[in-house]
């Protein structure tokens, strides 16, 4: 198990470039068939352009990376049989919405979804829609994934200027806190709401998550917990309504554990 390193910066530069990528070129015949197992399981899944990165470097409140292009069976399969390739990572951003009494809101992920039953902030691995002249724009990401999910444009929320860049194995998350006028159960019923409108939401339900310390068992004990609950889920380290990190944990990729970063996808 990995354990997490925290970052606070001010910058993000994440330049895309075309990059060949090892793994994919050579494992073709294996991850086609690796999608096409998972397809049968979940046939709403989609092939599509996404972007991992590479060459992260942390300096003086700034981080820069490069990202490449490549398609959603490599990553997913590079995913799945455990990061074969150390040098590569999946860098996305977390839009961490806090109420204004102090719950995080997160979102439990549909059955259709790659990730189902897991829980997140609104987020999504990286793809073509989020390039901007020659560079990744994860505040733009940001923006794109919490509509998409939940409904919420800009104007609900006031964004805070730092991103905290949770890196554990192979996946780096770019968080940043994004505050709400308005209180936790009305957040939820908003979000819900427009849920309900959408014929096939990538959420199925929204949980609060309110500062407190939990052990790693009582997580286990509490995987699937009821949309109409405050969610305790957290990790070892808990978590303070002040710490988007540490709401997210240490990021295993388990379907037993309630907040999961490593890796998200779909």
């Amino acid at each position: 198990m990995t354990s997490p390193t925290i970052h606070r910066v001010t910058t993000l530069d994440l330049a895309v470039r075309p990059v060949a990528w090892p793994f994919a070129e050579e494992r073709r015949v294996d991850i086609a068939a690796h999608f096409a197992e998972q397809q049968r399981a979940r046939p709403k899944l989609w092939n599509g352009r996404v972007l991992l990165g590479r060459d992260a470097v942390f300096t003086d409140g700034h981080l820069a990376a490069t990202y490449f292009e490549t398609d959603f069976a490599s990553f997913l399969a590079w995913r799945d049989w455990g990061f074969p390739d150390p040098d590569v990572f999946n860098g996305f951003g977390m839009g961490a919405l806090r109420t204004s009494d102090g719950a995080f809101v997160m979102g439990e992920m549909a059955h259709h979804t790659a990730n189902a039953g897991r829980i997140y902030f609104a987020s999504g691995t990286p793809d073509l829609d989020d390039v901007r002249d020659g560079a990744l724009d994860i505040p733009g990401s940001v923006v794109r994934e919490l509509e998409e999910e939940t409904g919420l444009s800009p104007a609900d929320y006031s964004a805070e200027a730092d991103w905290h860049c949770v890196v554990t194995g192979s996946a780096l998350a770019m968080i940043q806190i994004l505050n709400l006028d308005m209180p936790g159960e009305a957040a939820r019923a908003r979000i819900e709401a427009n849920l309900a409108r959408q014929d096939e939401p990538e959420l199925s339900a929204i949980h609060l998550v309110r500062g407190m310390m939990i052990s790693r068992r009582q997580c286990r004990d509490l995987s699937r917990p009821s949309s109409r609950s405050s969610s305790p889920c957290a990790d070892a380290r808990g978590l303070t309504s002040r710490s988007p990190a540490h709401v997210m944990g240490e990021k295993q990729k388990q379907k037993t554990q309630c907040t999961i970063v490593q890796g998200k996808a779909g």
